[in-house]
């Protein structure tokens, strides 16, 4: 369990701000994977909204260095999470949205979890509810 998860998210919320330069990402990302790791899936679960506010945001301003770090993150913690994900799915397929520019290198990677996304929530629902929000 991580003492003061609410403060220690926040923190590292902050620490991603655009302004900053990559090399802080990355290592926000580092952090954000030694805390994965630590709390485990069931807790972090029920912590998604406290780590998922400064992750999601990332990858419309990242830097091509850090974009790859955030996709693995997403990969090995929160894909893992399966039907748990779903009070986040919306944040975390809106925050894949910008990494798919044209010309993007990581663009097959984004095809796999469009698939996976559309797996896990076929219900009618929430599958119209994630991919018209912005209506």
């Amino acid at each position: 369990m991580i003492p003061k998860r609410v403060t220690i998210g926040k923190r590292l919320a902050q620490c991603l701000h655009p302004a900053l330069p990559s090399g802080v990402h990355l290592r926000v990302l580092e952090t954000y994977d030694i805390i994965f790791k630590c709390i485990g899936t069931t807790r972090l679960a029920s912590d998604l909204f406290t780590y998922g506010s400064g992750l999601f945001p990332l990858m419309g301003y990242a830097a091509m260095n850090v974009r790859p770090v955030l996709l693995q993150l997403y990969e090995t913690h929160f894909i893992a999470l399966q039907k748990h994900i779903k009070p986040a799915l919306t944040g975390l397929i809106m925050g894949l949205l910008p990494g798919l520019e044209e010309g993007s290198e990581h663009f097959s990677r984004y095809e796999c979890y469009a698939c996976i996304g559309n797996v896990m929530i076929c219900s009618d629902v929430l599958c119209w509810d994630v991919y018209f929000a912005g209506d």
